[in-house]
């Protein structure tokens, strides 16, 4: 590091704090701390490690975070917490794409395809979205593009797929970050169901849901207060009342074509300013 004689440190995560601080010391550069969310909330799937992790992940940004000389996250309300708890200002920079330019597609009223993707992490509960997706009306279809992450999860996820919604989810061949986009914009009603297992979920503003509004879709998500805030504001989708299948289902069923592409239309406006420029 001090042969390289950098300008800029780009610490990824609070792990990687204490290493660019002295690297930094050495060569007089800056740092930038890129929390991405709240650092004492890991490890979302193994709740014994979140627990003994979050006084390492405290430790960490209250010593060395005031260190840095700038410091991001993804959310107004994580970066408050910042603020409230290690007096830390930090400034937000949305998981946004950057902008690309999708026509606008009309749906299919016999045939509305809704679409999540991302890590298939266990406590994401995805198979929420199934179950939401075999109280839905016949016309809807769920398309699935997932990473795998914990072991076995996405075989689960098809085989309570073929139980309760046989012939209507599909599982599709993840693609590269910058792919995404065009990946799903054949789809129409991008669905974010996150249930708030800890600080981070409750307050996310995550890639897919930029990634959606980009792609041209709707968007339909839980009463997650950052996203629900998003997508009643643009107009651009539905809240489900709660985080249960049901209510995500009686949200979707709700829709008529012409609603659909009314927030298909709203999304891509909002594109225009949801977006990495």
């Amino acid at each position: 590091m001090v042969a390289a004689r950098p300008d800029l440190i780009h610490v990824n995560e609070a792990i990687a704090l204490p290493v660019a601080v002295r690297a930094a010391a050495a060569t007089g550069a800056r740092v930038l701390f890129d929390a991405h969310e709240y650092s004492p909330d890991q490890f979302k799937d193994h709740r014994l490690l979140r627990v003994l992790a979050a006084p390492l992940y405290r430790h960490l940004v209250g010593r060395y975070g005031p260190r840095a000389d700038a410091m991001v996250t993804v959310a107004p309300t994580i970066a408050e917490r910042y603020r409230r708890e290690f007096g830390l200002d930090c400034a937000v920079v949305l998981n946004a794409p950057p902008y690309q330019r999708v026509p606008f597609r009309p749906v299919d009223p016999a045939r509305i395809r809704l679409i999540h993707h991302g890590v298939a992490l266990r406590g994401r509960h995805l198979e929420t979205t199934i179950d939401a997706l075999a109280r839905c009306d016949r016309r809807f279809s769920l398309d699935l593009m997932l990473v795998e992450s914990s072991r076995g999860y996405v075989d689960e996820l098809r085989a309570l797929a073929r139980r309760v919604a046989p012939d209507r989810v599909t599982f599709r061949v993840p693609v590269a970050p910058g792919a995404i986009v065009s990946a799903i914009a054949d789809c129409d009603i991008g669905v974010a169901l996150i249930p708030p297992v800890d600080f981070n979920y409750a307050h996310a503003l995550p890639n897919k849901l930029f990634e959606f509004l980009m792609a041209g879709l709707a968007v339909a998500v839980g009463p997650s207060p950052a996203m629900a805030r998003l997508v009643r504001a643009e107009q651009c989708g539905v809240v489900a009342d709660d985080f249960t299948p049901s209510a995500l289902a009686g949200a979707l069923n709700g829709l008529t074509p012409g609603e659909i592409d009314r927030a298909k239309h709203r999304a891509l406006a909002a594109a225009r300013r949801y977006n990495a420029e």
